[in-house]
């Protein structure tokens, strides 16, 4: 029982990281990274609708900080991409 277990677990982490690897390869690496934070975040999220744990305006505040981090580390890959597209169409017309 415990190796069937074991097996299970190590096929999904083989998937898991194979999946994980791809969208380093196509997104990059801050998306890779953004991606890995966001199943962390959903996980923490599921537990608590799952277990019912006290839920307080502290977890709130840290969720909403959580998010806002997420969400600003987005934004700044999305302008250093775009600003390495213009430098290169730069380039290109001189």
């Amino acid at each position: 029982d415990a190796s069937f277990v074991l097996l299970v677990q190590g096929i999904c982490a083989y998937f898991g990281l194979k999946c994980y690897l791809r969208i380093i390869q196509d997104q990059g690496g801050v998306v890779g990274v953004l991606a890995a934070n966001m199943r962390k975040v959903c996980t923490i999220i599921l537990s608590f609708l799952l277990f019912s744990k006290p839920f307080n305006e502290r977890h709130f505040i840290g969720l909403v900080l959580v998010f806002v981090g997420v969400y600003l580390g987005f934004i700044s890959k999305n302008k250093a991409k775009s600003k390495a597209v213009r430098r290169k169409a730069e380039r290109s017309e001189v």
